[in-house]
């Protein structure tokens, strides 16, 4: 594991139960898509794709939902006017219907995307970092306790 080997010792260390998805699971997704599977986004669905063990509760992230998280996504972009995705952009998290983010495919591990709808406007914002920096933060801070002010 290259990306996430601390966050798969702090899962024993913590006592997490986390089911991932199995090689097949990847490969069947990977025939659906017109570019690569970002290396650290294959990790992450190795270790959290089927039950991520209440991390990122609240938002979804389960390898289940992904063909209807880009369809939500289009919808959120839709009703705001917003350009459509790119066929190699790809929806790896929704958060209750008005947020959602987006990496690169064929990128080892791409930065990511904020899209967010708020108030009277729509951001797309750019400066989260990479997939795996991302999953790192937003991992220590499940295990502080405090998911849900980290993603606000």
């Amino acid at each position: 594991m290259k990306y996430f080997q601390e966050i798969d010792q702090l899962i024993a260390e913590n006592g997490l139960i986390a089911e991932g998805c199995s090689e097949t699971d990847i490969a069947l997704l990977q025939n659906t898509l017109p570019y690569k599977i970002p290396d650290a986004y294959r990790e992450f669905l190795l270790l959290f794709g089927r039950n991520p063990a209440g991390f990122l509760a609240g938002s979804e992230v389960k390898f289940g939902y992904l063909q209807s998280m880009r369809e939500e996504a289009s919808e959120i972009l839709l009703r705001n006017d917003a350009k459509i995705l790119a066929d190699n952009e790809f929806v790896f998290f929704l958060h209750q219907n008005y947020s959602f983010y987006t990496f690169k495919l064929g990128i080892d591990d791409p930065d990511i995307l904020l899209y967010i709808e708020g108030g009277e406007k729509f951001e797309q914002q750019t400066n989260h970092g990479s997939f795996s920096i991302f999953i790192k933060q937003q991992f220590q801070s499940h295990l502080a306790g405090d998911y849900l002010k980290r993603l606000s």
